[in-house]
């Protein structure tokens, strides 16, 4: 079998996630082995469909046997590259912004954040968890000084376009967009936009769909 696989498909990139959170629970439970069957009714799917997903990569299970967990971690967080440290800012150091600090499972997954940004006179110079929070016209002088690989934007979408012109600027590889303005990927840039009230709005279609299924 290869070592990792190239190009994956979207939806198996996604289940490679899953599967890596459902590892970690299994971890910290002390779960030594899992087999493809107990994985695949945790997560709702087939086992036929994880033994197709793993096809690619080195032998981590036995036959007859099953997983191994610790083994299984470390082959998926070797195919994401998260087996190093990922560098994180955060621009816009509002609610949604600081959960992210206090999210502890994102350093433990090696997203280490190095600093916040805003333009409250409140928040400026001010420390959440020994993360510092600068101004946000200090952007730009920053990211000339420090490498940063991600960029979690938390602002009003008519800021966006004044942070991304910073951003471009800047060796910032990857942004992950929670404003309302859709930010469109260059090439050097990659970018998630990810509008958490489209997705109630979406639950809210299905909850009307499957009620009317009834």
């Amino acid at each position: 079998m290869k070592d990792s696989c190239k190009n994956l498909p979207k939806y198996t990139l996604k289940r490679l996630t899953d599967y890596l959170n459902v590892l970690y629970v299994l971890k910290e439970n002390q779960i030594s082995i899992v087999s493809s069957c107990e994985l695949a009714k945790i997560m709702n799917i087939t086992d036929v469909q994880i033994r197709k997903d793993l096809s690619c990569f080195v032998s981590i299970g036995k036959r007859g046997v099953g997983y191994d967990v610790e083994k299984f971690i470390k082959v998926i967080e070797k195919e994401l590259y998260i087996n190093r440290e990922r560098s994180v800012i955060i621009i816009g150091a509002g609610r949604l912004g600081t959960a992210f600090i206090h999210y502890k499972r994102l350093s433990e997954a090696k997203f280490k954040i190095k600093a916040a940004f805003d333009i409250s006179k409140h928040k400026i110079n001010k420390t959440i968890k020994n993360i510092k929070i600068y101004h946000v016209d200090e952007l730009e002088k920053y990211l000339s000084h420090n490498e940063i690989d991600i960029a979690i934007l938390t602002i009003p979408a008519s800021e966006v376009s004044k942070i991304f012109k910073i951003i471009k600027r800047s060796n910032i590889k990857a942004i992950l967009n929670f404003t309302a303005s859709i930010i469109n990927e260059t090439e050097n840039i990659i970018v998630r936009n990810l509008d958490i009230l489209s997705d109630f709005k979406i639950l809210s279609y299905k909850i009307k769909e499957k009620h009317n299924a009834h």
